[in-house]
């Protein structure tokens, strides 16, 4: 295979990325890796980064409670397969107080409300066709969106190779570090690729 060619696969989504654990290199190879998510998966992302102060465990709790309290009830031939993911007007117009009875703090809540306003109102675009740049800069300006956040965002709503969460505490402990600015320094070498990256460190640590 051609660099071309393989450059062409990673760009697709068709790679994989291992990560050295001695020199902490990045080898791309071929097969299929990446998944991104629409837009109410993106909202579900953000629920779920937003709480991980708390763990993976916290997150996906709060998360179920957020699709029974929220979401759409959904007839199926499966009984746990019985709502759909709230939509991005329904989360927008919940009442602050019922979200924080779920177990939200108010901080999230309003970055939860602001993002999902912002779709709902087509001020945002969640979409592998939305303009990086500008998506990214409006992300930033609504309140509690951080760069992490953003980052995250960016990788699994937008498809952008090369976002980069440099604080992800699955990162940092991936790299066996707490220092961000040494994680941003080494993953300059790992650009333009930086989000599958990501996504090699975090499946490191479930081996």
């Amino acid at each position: 295979m051609s660099d071309r060619e393989q450059r062409l696969e990673v760009n697709a989504g068709d790679a994989t990325i291992a990560i050295d654990p001695a020199t902490r290199m990045v080898v791309v190879r071929a097969g299929r890796w990446a998944r991104f998510l629409s837009f109410d998966e993106a909202v579900l992302l953000s629920v779920r980064r937003l709480h991980t102060p708390w763990g993976t465990a916290a997150a996906r709790t709060l998360t179920l409670r957020l699709v029974e309290r929220f979401g759409e009830r959904l007839s199926t031939p499966f009984p746990d397969l019985c709502r759909l993911f709230p939509d991005a007007a329904t989360l927008a117009a919940a009442r602050a107080e019922d979200l924080g009875k779920l177990g939200i703090v108010r901080q999230r809540v309003r970055a939860l409300q602001a993002l999902a306003a912002a779709v709902a109102e087509g001020r945002i675009t969640l979409h592998r066709g939305a303009p990086l740049t500008a998506t990214m800069a409006a992300l930033r300006a609504l309140p509690g969106i951080g760069e992490w956040t953003t980052e995250l965002i960016a990788m699994r709503a937008l498809a952008w190779p090369d976002a980069f969460p440099a604080s992800d505490i699955g990162v940092l402990n991936a790299l066996g570090t707490r220092d961000v600015r040494q994680v941003k320094a080494l993953a300059e070498a790992w650009r333009p690729w930086r989000s599958y990256a990501v996504m090699g460190l975090w499946q490191t640590l479930e081996k």
